[in-house]
């Protein structure tokens, strides 16, 4: 069964998320991010980025492991598309010039979830950080 993704300002009840970003329609916020990440649903979509380099002809859902702080940089990105980066590791990622729309330039440590919209001109970002154990 297919579920569409819908934007929201959310906190969960555990506090273990916090931010604006996506979630499952229908879903209930106390599902943790892993149970988000690892979902078989993502499988057959999810590209695993071996550099951090998002290739948006890999697809608009891709996840990148840091093994050092970084600067993510964007290629092959289509006007009006949005897309998805799933950001594991104790590192930071600093973001390309563009516009934040409740984020800052750098995400911080740990698992995130970023989402981006390119409108032709500009990139439009957007995280989620996961907090908990």
């Amino acid at each position: 069964m297919a579920r569409k993704l819908r934007s929201t300002l959310w906190t969960d009840a555990d506090a273990k998320f916090t931010g604006s970003g996506n979630k499952w329609e229908g879903q209930e916020l106390d599902d943790t991010i892993d149970d988000i990440i690892d979902s078989t649903a993502f499988e057959d979509v999810k590209y695993t980025m071996s550099s951090n380099t998002y290739d948006c002809s890999n697809g608009n859902l891709q996840e990148r492991t840091l093994s050092s702080n970084g600067t993510l940089a964007i290629t092959n990105a289509e006007a009006g598309r949005y897309y998805t980066l799933i950001k594991k590791g104790a590192f930071t990622l600093a973001l390309p010039a563009s516009e934040f729309t409740s984020a800052a330039s750098t995400v911080p440590v740990g698992t995130a979830v970023i989402t981006f919209l390119y409108d032709g001109t500009d990139y439009y970002f957007n995280y989620a950080l996961y907090t908990g154990t």
